[in-house]
């Protein structure tokens, strides 16, 4: 069936040796591991109108790592941890200074500054020897100021914000990337990675103070009901301190699922490279020296396929890149010659021809903006997100 179509072919994983003989103009390009940098070489020449869409489902590991919030208050944090104690231990009930000096040992001489300053605040009345109403809202404050929590958050890009998750009931580990793509984070140095996701957060989260932020939202997430009013009196002190857990030397990763079809979008910002099977013919013709005067050249013939949808692609630049996709996805060599069979012309019965099909692959880059707006959607998480 196929003998006239692949007569002295040559079928194999695009060697670099062979893609010379693909003259005129898809350029297939190769990468040196060691350096970084690629080899073009000519080949075919056009547009391919299918470079915008997925042409099959893929699955994706977007990468996270764990972290400690410590949750500070602006005016407390320049409290000593004595000043804080004596404060919320004045605001028990039927406890006073005398208490203070017998549980922890200190004179009347030591607790003196502290309630000094303590009064210059506000929060506490030397003459009837108790706190004021002011001083027993900042012991509820003082309560919370210190407390340390576990949070996920994503390392895919610095620009948008940050995917926060409270728990690691979407947390997974995958071992390799044969079920998916593990992408990779914004910033391998762990020392840098933790300052740019405290930034990074604090950008999503510090517009509280204009009742446009998350760290409200966030607090009330993380914290007992009981504990909200002395959140929510205090709105506007509350900081944090974000910490990496340097113990686990690997991030973690939360599954999404890229559907086929997608539009990868086209806009100049950062983008995600993925790379998808492609089938490549070629077919170079000789003419009979005797017939040279009578029959002119013909031009090469060259054709491209999807190994994933089967679609005919006119590409400008082939790879040598492992596909992103398992190749168990891949519609059967024998289907996709029979299209070929199909599409190629008729030719002249005095022409002979030399038949190269090779495995190769296409670029496919995906917008961040557009993965942003996809983990905003899809991913579940109690804090509302909007990445952008």
């Amino acid at each position: 069936m196929f003998g006239n179509l692949f007569r002295n072919m040559s079928f194999g994983e695009m060697p670099a040796e062979k893609l010379h003989t693909i003259k005129p103009c898809t350029k297939i390009t190769t990468f040196d591991d060691a350096h970084s940098e690629c080899v073009t070489i000519e080949a075919a020449s056009t547009v391919c109108p299918d470079n915008n869409t997925l042409p099959a489902d893929l699955i994706v590991f977007l990468p996270l790592r764990k972290y400690t919030f410590t949750l500070k208050h602006q005016l407390l944090s320049g409290l000593g941890k004595v000043s804080q104690f004596v404060l919320k231990a004045l605001s028990k009930e039927g406890f006073g200074l005398e208490d203070i000096e017998r549980i922890t040992g200190l004179t009347e001489e030591h607790l003196t500054p502290i309630l000094s300053r303590l009064a210059g605040l506000g929060w506490y009345e030397p003459a009837r020897r108790e706190l004021t109403p002011q001083g027993y809202e900042m012991a509820k404050a003082a309560g919370l100021t210190g407390r340390r929590f576990s949070l996920w958050i994503d390392g895919l890009d610095n620009r948008n914000s940050p995917l926060i998750l409270i728990s690691a009931n979407q947390i997974v580990q995958p071992e390799d990337d044969r079920h998916g793509i593990r992408l990779p984070e914004f910033e391998c140095d762990w020392n840098i990675l933790e300052v740019l996701q405290q930034q990074r957060l604090s950008r999503r989260l510090s517009a509280y103070k204009d009742n446009e932020g998350d760290l409200m939202p966030l607090l009330l997430l993380l914290c007992d009901e009981a504990e909200h009013a002395a959140l929510q009196q205090q709105k506007l002190a509350w900081d944090f301190e974000l910490e990496l857990d340097r113990e686990l030397s690997q991030p973690s990763y939360i599954e999404l699922m890229l559907a086929q079809g997608l539009d990868t979008g086209n806009d100049s910002g950062k983008q995600l490279v993925f790379y998808a099977p492609v089938l490549h013919y070629s077919a170079t013709y000789s003419v009979p020296p005797l017939l040279m005067d009578e029959i002119a050249h013909p031009a090469p013939q060259l054709f491209s396929y999807c190994l994933l949808s089967g679609v005919s692609l006119q590409t400008e630049t082939l790879y040598e890149q492992v596909s992103s996709w398992p190749e168990s996805l891949n519609i059967p060599l024998a289907t996709l010659m029979e299209k070929l069979t199909m599409d190629m012309p008729t030719d002249s019965a005095f022409l002979s021809k030399e038949v190269i099909v090779t495995k190769a692959s296409r670029k496919i880059a995906l917008s961040y903006s557009v993965l942003s707006q996809l983990v905003a959607k899809n991913i579940e998480t109690p804090l509302p997100q909007g990445m952008t």
